[in-house]
């Protein structure tokens, strides 16, 4: 009789929870877009992600300009950088996908902080140097793009529907988007950095100055170049007495280095992973021209 009884009970208590409530649990392992950025310190956290994707372009960037312009020449048995030695490049092209894939997720980091951050109590000051320091990163990332690609789609929303159909810009509208980014965020960010591998005004000056060297605007160019050598607005960047020096991380002629943790070091990355290939595999090496060019430099003493 008492079974009866509990089976009722048991009955009763399911009706208190639909099957939506079972079948579709709220998920426990997802943070919301609204907790995520509280404040100017979780921005700051957020915009390590974007770092975190500049390193990301990295490998594809030197695959890309080397392998094409003859610096390089492939070596072994990989398709997709045999296609882009031979400049004969597939729809399918792994390397070519991983730097846009990377342009994107680090667009939409940003993205994400523009959108998020008025909506935080943050000093104008702390939102200044965040949306410096991503608009730069967005202009380095486009700047790279367009000198890949071509035109971009410029792309400055989250709303993963609406930007599916964001038309492709041509050239010259992504090289003026690059620009804009730049002087956006001209002289707000500090002349030295406070972690190693952060953007400071000598990196936006730096790259202003090869932007508009390669718009063939020479006044402009040199004039940033010419900022930078004089420390007006930077830090003081000086000559190592010895060459060896200068390729040690943060020597004093360093503008910005790009930081590389254990999960993302391209000398463990089994992905686009640049020792690996250079070294290991040797599926990419120098090409002749290269070498003899060096050598020639060497031997000139320069």
């Amino acid at each position: 009789m008492n079974y009866k009884i509990y089976i009722a009970v048991f009955i009763a208590l399911g009706g208190l929870f639909s099957c939506g409530d079972l079948l579709t649990p709220k998920p426990v392992d997802r943070i919301l877009d609204d907790q995520v950025l509280t404040d100017a310190n979780s921005a700051r956290v957020v915009l390590t992600s974007v770092y975190r994707n500049l390193a990301n372009l990295g490998a594809p960037k030197i695959i890309a300009g080397d392998l094409t312009a003859d610096n390089l020449i492939h070596n072994g048995t990989f398709t997709q950088f045999r296609e882009i030695s031979n400049k004969d490049i597939s729809a399918s092209n792994g390397s070519a996908s991983s730097m846009w894939e990377v342009i994107y997720s680090l667009t939409y980091v940003v993205n994400f902080l523009y959108e998020g951050l008025p909506n935080i109590d943050i000093s104008q000051n702390d939102y200044d140097e965040i949306t410096a320091a991503a608009s730069f990163l967005r202009a380095y990332a486009y700047f790279v793009g367009a000198y890949t690609y071509g035109g971009l789609p410029i792309v400055k929303s989250t709303q993963v529907d609406e930007n599916r159909s964001v038309a492709r810009a041509s050239f010259e509208e992504t090289l003026d988007f690059v620009e804009s980014e730049l002087l956006y965020a001209l002289n707000k960010l500090p002349a030295e950095s406070f972690n190693s591998g952060e953007a400071t005004n000598g990196a936006v000056k730096a790259l202003l100055a090869r932007y508009y060297l390669y718009r063939q605007n020479w006044s402009e160019a040199e004039k940033y170049a010419t900022e930078i050598i004089e420390g007006q607005g930077t830090k003081t960047y000086t000559l190592e007495p010895i060459f060896a020096d200068a390729i040690d991380d943060f020597s004093t002629e360093s503008i910005l280095e790009i930081v590389y943790s254990a999960n993302d070091n391209p000398g463990t990355s089994t992905d686009f992973s640049i020792n690996n290939l250079f070294e290991s595999r040797r599926e990419i090496i120098p090409s002749s021209e290269m070498v003899l060019s060096l050598q020639m430099m060497e031997a000139a003493g320069m």
